[in-house]
């Protein structure tokens, strides 16, 4: 069961101030737990603790600055030193120098090198929805900093309510024009109407992001999929499940709905590979530092959508085939 969110003036005048305390404390407690972390690499040569330590506060300055720029973004454009046309561009470049400095920590750090191949032939004059697997930890950010940085455009996120408990992510995707799943309270044909209308709403330049398998792939999910698909006799599900241990069954309800309000957009699969792994303290203690670079690859297709569960299933079966069994790296 998923914790309610709360409204957005709660959010401002109770969250937000807890936030802002809290996280000058959470980095003064990581530091000190540096400090043995940093005595204990000192013997420990794959250093470890002050690894994981050192990212997580990387990470969590990572949030708190892009909280912190978008709360003056605002106070500018209240103030009159921001034209009201440049909203999302100053949005969407808090977010990408944001990710950037992230991501180069992350290399120097935990060895996070990423390479990156296709989305050269991306019309941003047309509208676009890049489908992408998910799987392991911080893939979806992943997915965002290569939607900025790679592709030059504006994610259009669609995104688990949840995530609005976190100020960045409230503020600056949210601003950005993400789609926030409505409470499962919300009828079912309301939702379709809304996830319609935001992706009439996607303009020149800006991309869908969707994740079809709904939540992120770890073995455990693969496995409850499989004895679900047992239970209710869907042969057809396990047959595929069973072939395909990389990836969860893809949904086709948001695209199904998207495609409905419009009709032939330019699709693209978002894959990658090096990170799925990472679904674990213990995978990503085992990991650290990273020994292999991680793959995204970013590839032109075209939808069928006389047959979206089988065409949706054979792109996450190519994504399968191009991952690596357990305990294989690429490289």
């Amino acid at each position: 069961m998923e914790l309610p969110v709360l409204p957005l003036p709660l959010r401002r005048v109770v969250r937000d101030p807890i936030y802002v305390v809290a996280v000058p404390v959470l980095l003064v407690v990581l530091a000190i737990l540096a400090v043995p972390a940093w005595l204990l690499g000192l013997v420990a040569r794959r250093r470890r603790p002050l690894r994981l330590i050192v990212i997580g506060m990387a990470a969590v300055v990572l949030d708190f600055s892009i909280f912190a720029r978008c709360t003056s973004l605002w106070v500018a454009h209240r103030a009159g030193r921001r034209r009201p046309e440049d909203w999302k561009t100053d949005h969407i470049e808090v977010v990408a120098h944001a990710l950037d400095v992230f991501v180069g920590r992350a290399r120097r750090v935990v060895g996070f090198e990423v390479h990156i191949t296709g989305g050269t032939d991306l019309d941003h004059g047309l509208p676009t929805v890049l489908l992408a697997r998910h799987a392991g930890i911080g893939d979806s950010l992943m997915m965002v900093w290569v939607m900025t940085r790679h592709l030059g455009c504006v994610p259009r996120v669609v995104l688990k309510r949840m995530l609005l408990w976190d100020p960045a992510m409230d503020l600056a995707l949210r601003r950005l024009g993400a789609f926030f799943l409505p409470p499962p309270r919300v009828p079912d044909d309301e939702r379709d109407s809304q996830l319609a209308a935001f992706a009439k709403s996607a303009g020149p330049g800006e991309v869908i992001l969707l994740f079809p398998e709904g939540r992120n792939w770890t073995p455990g999910r693969w496995e409850a999929e499989v004895e679900q698909a047992r239970d209710d006799g869907d042969l057809v599900a396990l047959d595929w499940m069973e072939s395909h241990p990389t990836v969860l069954d893809p949904h086709t309800g948001a695209m199904r709905t998207i495609l409905a309000a419009v009709p032939d957009p330019q699709v693209l699969v978002g894959a990658h590979r090096g990170v799925e792994r990472l679904s674990s303290i213990a995978a990503i203690w085992a990991a650290v530092p990273l020994t292999h670079r991680v793959d995204v690859s970013l590839r032109r297709t075209r939808v069928r959508p006389d047959d979206l569960v089988g065409w949706l299933r054979d792109e996450w079966a190519a994504i399968d085939d191009w991952t690596p069994p357990e305990n294989e790296t690429v490289g």
